[in-house]
């Protein structure tokens, strides 16, 4: 089994992990002070455009280069979750969704026209990618201790339709809360024909360092940052998260299919500042090195490579604003 390919599985448990971790009760603990309270991973809405600068790639096929050149990126996001229903202490129903516009900018491209394995992707590769997901959330009890169970049903597309519908499964455990510290183990499951590991780990974890102003906040695999507050309305971190993206690309060739799924992991070394405007909106900029792994091309739902895509590292800036409910 290829470690990119392990990446690009890890990665798909984030947002049920984190819609988890937000519907807990957090009085008495490090996760009710206002580091973390009042920046929720979740917003109601949360618009962000975040451009690349230019670095080489290479694509190949069963190991043989068939591509290079040079690429760059623009993505801009929009996101929202909305809370449908809410019972407290026992169980919650939001419901989410997700628009993105990506481009691709292909320059300085070589490559054997004669091959006909691969097909010819344009200098401005533009995708539109949705998705809506409705999630429930269920708070148990297992032998006195608390168990956050969390059940995603998603389905994805483009402005050319209907592509793909997944279903994901969180289990959370609660294993030690205090004024300063807060951990939690879990357990992902996912029905994608396209992942080979369907069931991974994941691990939560939020402490206060000594009586400083500095707070580690662990969600792993997906971030690790470190992060203080400025104010009591803006926060400053420094840390790394991995940035999985998806994008249906429409051939339209002779001999291959009608439609591939690209899916790419990018590792993100960044500083990040979040500033509060009032109870409801705010803005978030940040910037660092971005590493991408090893981006593939798959027929939906499928496990198989159909050719894989190699980035060098190059430099990113992500600048944003959301509007969040008042507590």
């Amino acid at each position: 089994m290829k470690y990119t390919s392990k990446l690009l599985i890890i990665l798909s448990f984030y947002c049920s992990t984190i819609n988890c971790v937000k519907g807990q009760n957090t009085s008495g603990n490090v996760r009710s002070e206002s580091i973390f309270k009042d920046f929720p991973y979740t917003k109601f809405v949360d618009i962000t455009y975040s451009p690349s600068t230019s670095s080489d790639y290479r694509i190949k096929q069963e190991g043989s280069k068939i591509e290079t050149g040079k690429l760059h990126e623009e993505k801009m996001r929009v996101n929202f979750l909305v809370p449908v229903y809410k019972k407290p202490g026992k169980f919650e129903i939001l419901a989410g969704g997700s628009y993105k516009y990506q481009t691709y900018h292909f320059t300085e491209v070589e490559n054997d026209k004669t091959n006909p394995s691969f097909f010819n992707l344009n200098s401005k590769e533009e995708t539109h990618y949705f998705s809506g997901n409705l999630t429930g959330i269920y708070y148990a009890k297992i032998m006195n201790k608390l168990v956050v169970l969390n059940t995603n049903l998603l389905v994805d597309g483009s402005n050319q339709g209907y592509e793909r519908t997944i279903a994901s499964f969180t289990a959370t455990l609660p294993l030690y809360k205090s004024d300063k510290t807060y951990f939690a183990l879990g357990a992902y499951f996912t029905t994608s024909h396209s992942r080979l590991l369907p069931l991974m780990p994941t691990l939560i974890y939020q402490h206060k360092i000594k009586d400083g102003p500095w707070y580690i906040d662990a969600v792993l695999p997906k971030s690790l940052y470190l992060r203080r507050m400025i104010n009591e309305r803006s926060r400053f971190s420094a840390g790394f998260w991995l940035d999985p993206s998806a994008s249906f690309i429409y051939p339209d060739q002779k001999g291959f299919k009608q439609v591939y799924v690209f899916n790419k992991v990018e590792v993100k070394l960044d500083v990040k500042y979040e500033q509060n405007l009032n109870e409801n909106f705010g803005f978030q900029i940040q910037g660092g090195i971005s590493q991408p792994y090893k981006g593939v091309f798959r027929e939906t739902n499928s496990s198989r490579n159909f050719a894989d895509l190699y980035q060098d590292m190059n430099f990113y800036l992500n600048a944003g604003i959301f509007y969040k409910l008042k507590k």
